[in-house]
Protein backbone atom coordinates (compact mmCIF):
# COMPACT_ATOMS: atom_id res chain seq x y z
CA UNK A 1 0.00 0.00 0.00
CA UNK A 2 1.06 3.08 -1.49
CA UNK A 3 1.00 6.76 0.33
CA UNK A 4 -2.15 8.86 0.20
CA UNK A 5 -4.55 6.10 -1.61
CA UNK A 6 -1.62 5.07 -3.99
CA UNK A 7 -1.64 1.22 -4.38
CA UNK A 8 1.42 -0.92 -5.28
CA UNK A 9 0.43 -4.10 -6.22
CA UNK A 10 -0.80 -5.98 -2.79
CA UNK A 11 0.00 -9.22 -2.57
CA UNK A 12 -3.03 -11.79 -1.88
CA UNK A 13 -4.11 -12.78 1.55
CA UNK A 14 -4.80 -16.23 2.02
CA UNK A 15 -7.94 -15.28 3.89
CA UNK A 16 -9.33 -18.85 3.27
CA UNK A 17 -7.10 -20.46 5.56
CA UNK A 18 -7.85 -18.06 8.20
CA UNK A 19 -11.31 -18.69 7.63
CA UNK A 20 -11.17 -22.36 7.91
CA UNK A 21 -9.33 -21.99 11.25
CA UNK A 22 -12.53 -19.68 12.57
CA UNK A 23 -14.52 -22.27 11.68
CA UNK A 24 -12.75 -25.25 13.11
CA UNK A 25 -12.11 -23.02 16.30
CA UNK A 26 -15.55 -22.38 16.93
CA UNK A 27 -16.86 -25.85 15.68
CA UNK A 28 -14.44 -27.16 18.17
CA UNK A 29 -15.38 -24.77 20.92
CA UNK A 30 -18.72 -24.88 20.38
CA UNK A 31 -18.72 -29.05 21.14
CA UNK A 32 -16.74 -28.51 24.16
CA UNK A 33 -18.84 -25.60 25.66
CA UNK A 34 -22.36 -26.65 24.44
CA UNK A 35 -22.47 -22.93 23.11
CA UNK A 36 -23.92 -22.07 20.07
CA UNK A 37 -22.26 -18.83 17.27
CA UNK A 38 -23.27 -18.01 13.94
CA UNK A 39 -20.64 -17.17 11.58
CA UNK A 40 -20.93 -15.09 8.69
CA UNK A 41 -18.54 -14.44 6.27
CA UNK A 42 -18.31 -11.82 3.75
CA UNK A 43 -15.95 -10.14 1.60
CA UNK A 44 -14.35 -7.02 3.57
CA UNK A 45 -16.43 -4.23 1.26
CA UNK A 46 -17.76 -0.99 3.38
CA UNK A 47 -21.24 -2.09 1.92
CA UNK A 48 -20.60 -5.59 4.21
CA UNK A 49 -19.14 -3.69 6.93
CA UNK A 50 -22.07 -0.67 7.33
CA UNK A 51 -24.44 -3.82 6.52
CA UNK A 52 -23.33 -5.65 9.78
CA UNK A 53 -22.85 -2.57 12.14
CA UNK A 54 -26.76 -2.06 11.08
CA UNK A 55 -27.93 -5.43 11.38
CA UNK A 56 -26.14 -5.87 14.84
CA UNK A 57 -22.97 -8.04 14.62
CA UNK A 58 -21.59 -8.37 18.03
CA UNK A 59 -18.03 -9.64 16.79
CA UNK A 60 -15.99 -7.97 13.66
CA UNK A 61 -13.44 -9.48 12.17
CA UNK A 62 -11.10 -7.94 9.86
CA UNK A 63 -8.48 -9.24 7.60
CA UNK A 64 -6.83 -7.58 5.39
CA UNK A 65 -4.44 -4.79 4.28
CA UNK A 66 -3.68 -2.25 6.37
CA UNK A 67 -1.81 1.06 6.50
CA UNK A 68 -1.31 3.57 9.16
CA UNK A 69 -4.03 6.09 7.69
CA UNK A 70 -6.27 3.26 6.87
CA UNK A 71 -7.53 -0.39 6.16
CA UNK A 72 -7.91 -1.69 2.49
CA UNK A 73 -11.46 -2.69 1.90
CA UNK A 74 -12.83 -4.17 -1.53
CA UNK A 75 -15.34 -2.54 -4.50
CA UNK A 76 -17.15 -4.82 -6.40
CA UNK A 77 -14.60 -5.64 -8.49
CA UNK A 78 -11.72 -6.75 -5.70
CA UNK A 79 -10.68 -3.51 -6.35
CA UNK A 80 -8.53 -2.02 -3.14
CA UNK A 81 -10.83 0.96 -1.34
CA UNK A 82 -8.94 3.06 1.45
CA UNK A 83 -10.96 3.34 4.34
CA UNK A 84 -9.55 5.66 6.66
CA UNK A 85 -9.26 5.41 10.24
CA UNK A 86 -11.84 8.33 11.28
CA UNK A 87 -14.31 7.36 8.44
CA UNK A 88 -14.36 3.97 10.08
CA UNK A 89 -14.96 5.01 13.39
CA UNK A 90 -17.96 7.06 11.94
CA UNK A 91 -19.38 4.28 9.97
CA UNK A 92 -19.39 2.00 13.61
CA UNK A 93 -20.40 4.92 15.80
CA UNK A 94 -23.30 4.94 13.87
CA UNK A 95 -24.44 1.46 15.21
CA UNK A 96 -25.01 2.55 18.54
CA UNK A 97 -22.90 1.84 21.81
CA UNK A 98 -23.49 -1.57 22.84
CA UNK A 99 -23.81 -3.34 19.08
CA UNK A 100 -19.98 -4.10 17.98
CA UNK A 101 -18.64 -5.36 21.07
CA UNK A 102 -15.52 -7.28 20.08
CA UNK A 103 -13.48 -6.03 16.53
CA UNK A 104 -10.40 -7.85 15.73
CA UNK A 105 -8.27 -6.03 12.89
CA UNK A 106 -6.17 -8.70 11.49
CA UNK A 107 -3.81 -6.47 9.47
CA UNK A 108 -0.40 -5.29 9.36
CA UNK A 109 -1.04 -1.09 10.65
CA UNK A 110 -3.67 -2.07 12.38
CA UNK A 111 -3.27 0.11 15.78
CA UNK A 112 -4.45 3.32 14.28
CA UNK A 113 -7.47 1.49 12.64
CA UNK A 114 -8.22 -0.20 16.51
CA UNK A 115 -7.74 2.80 18.32
CA UNK A 116 -10.52 3.78 16.20
CA UNK A 117 -12.99 1.59 16.83
CA UNK A 118 -12.04 1.77 20.62
CA UNK A 119 -13.11 5.64 19.94
CA UNK A 120 -16.38 4.47 18.47
CA UNK A 121 -17.46 2.75 21.55
CA UNK A 122 -16.01 -0.86 21.39
CA UNK A 123 -15.46 -2.09 24.56
CA UNK A 124 -12.78 -4.97 23.51
CA UNK A 125 -10.69 -4.24 20.14
CA UNK A 126 -7.58 -6.53 19.26
CA UNK A 127 -5.20 -4.88 16.70
CA UNK A 128 -2.94 -7.51 15.62
CA UNK A 129 -0.22 -5.67 13.22
CA UNK A 130 2.83 -4.21 13.76
CA UNK A 131 3.18 -0.80 12.96
CA UNK A 132 6.82 -1.09 11.99
CA UNK A 133 7.59 -0.84 8.01
CA UNK A 134 9.53 -3.51 7.16
CA UNK A 135 9.28 -6.76 5.84
CA UNK A 136 10.62 -8.75 9.05
CA UNK A 137 7.31 -7.24 10.67
CA UNK A 138 4.95 -7.99 8.35
CA UNK A 139 1.62 -9.99 9.66
CA UNK A 140 2.21 -13.14 8.36
CA UNK A 141 -0.88 -15.03 6.84
CA UNK A 142 0.16 -18.62 8.48
CA UNK A 143 0.55 -16.10 11.83
CA UNK A 144 -2.80 -14.59 11.18
CA UNK A 145 -4.50 -17.81 10.45
CA UNK A 146 -2.84 -19.59 14.14
CA UNK A 147 -3.53 -16.76 16.00
CA UNK A 148 -7.04 -16.25 14.50
CA UNK A 149 -7.83 -20.34 16.08
CA UNK A 150 -6.30 -20.04 19.54
CA UNK A 151 -7.59 -16.61 19.72
CA UNK A 152 -11.09 -17.68 19.59
CA UNK A 153 -10.37 -20.97 21.03
CA UNK A 154 -10.18 -19.07 24.25
CA UNK A 155 -12.85 -16.87 23.60
CA UNK A 156 -15.45 -19.55 24.01
CA UNK A 157 -13.52 -21.20 26.33
CA UNK A 158 -13.89 -18.18 28.39
CA UNK A 159 -10.11 -17.32 28.75
CA UNK A 160 -10.78 -13.36 27.82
Amino acid sequence: VGVEGEFKSLPKIDTENEQKNLESALKEGCADTGRSIELEVRYATLDALRSVVTLGARVIHFAGHGHPEFLCFEDKKGTAVPASNEALRKLVSAGGRGGVRLVVVNSCHSRRAGESFVAAGVSHVVAVGTEADSEDNRVTDRAAASFCRAFYLGIIAGKS
